[in-house]
């Protein structure tokens, strides 16, 4: 069964509707076809080490995508680092505990976690663009010029462009979930028991669906559309004070 991690801001709404979500999961993690898809990522990601063996690395946010992923790289035995770029004082302060689950559990994966630099204007806080692709040249330095990463293309057009133009596996990046939906993702994450982050739960009683929800950062660009900064009040009020607070350089 999935491995949600508890946590004061969940209602008694908000567990009525994930535990029917969980029971759909638990079917679908018995599905067929996610056999296939499975042997598919597991290839991919075989193909892309054999390519990049020494040089590459896999992003995550501990959001479900990227734990599916760095799972995968854990059960294969492959010795590619997991890295966090973290956001700093917008960091959703529930990845830690994602984090030190997963950690807990995989002991022997190579880790490594990177500061995002974000940058205030008095009120909000923003990426530091040039800073930004500082950290991602320090990271190819340091653990690998090439990444892997659990983009999907049904998250953002963007994303559907990348998997229709490269497939699994460019010359620098891999998608090994480019073609999973969202169910098939959750029903991983029930197959495996892995620990699934507490604000795919904060959906305030199914008004928020939970492939919406964004768990690697509060705020910043992008913050208010699509009903997030709603959510981000909601479920996340102190976080969003502290950064405003330290945007006005309260603290």
């Amino acid at each position: 069964m999935q491995m949600l991690l508890l946590s004061r801001r969940h209602t008694k709404a908000d567990l009525t509707v994930w535990n029917q979500l969980a029971r759909m999961d638990r079917i679908n993690a018995q599905a067929p076809r996610m056999r296939g898809l499975v042997c598919r990522a597991h290839d991919a990601i075989k193909l892309f080490y054999s390519h990049h063996e020494g040089d590459c690395y896999c992003g995550v946010s501990w959001g479900k995508d990227s734990i599916t992923v760095a799972h995968m790289i854990a059960t294969l035995g492959l010795q590619i680092p997991l890295m966090w770029l973290r956001f700093g004082v917008l960091t959703n302060p529930d990845c830690i505990a994602v984090r030190d689950v997963f950690l807990s559990m995989f002991p022997g994966v190579i880790y490594h976690e990177a500061k995002v630099p974000y940058i205030s204007d008095g009120c909000e806080w923003w990426l530091d663009a040039s800073s930004f692709s500082a950290v991602f040249s320090k990271a190819a330095r340091d653990i690998g010029g090439a990444h892997i990463s659990g983009v999907r293309m049904e998250e953002a057009g963007i994303r559907r462009l990348r998997m229709h133009v490269w497939g699994l596996e460019s010359p620098n990046t891999c998608a090994p979930i480019g073609y999973w939906r969202n169910e098939d993702v959750f029903a991983y994450m029930s197959l495996h028991d892995l620990p699934i982050h507490p604000a795919y739960a904060c959906s305030a009683g199914g008004v928020f669906p939970r492939n919406r929800l964004r768990v690697d950062m509060i705020g910043g660009e992008g913050g208010e559309t699509l009903g997030r900064g709603e959510w981000e009040a909601r479920y996340y009020p102190e976080v969003i004070g502290s950064a405003r607070r330290a945007a006005r350089g309260g603290i």
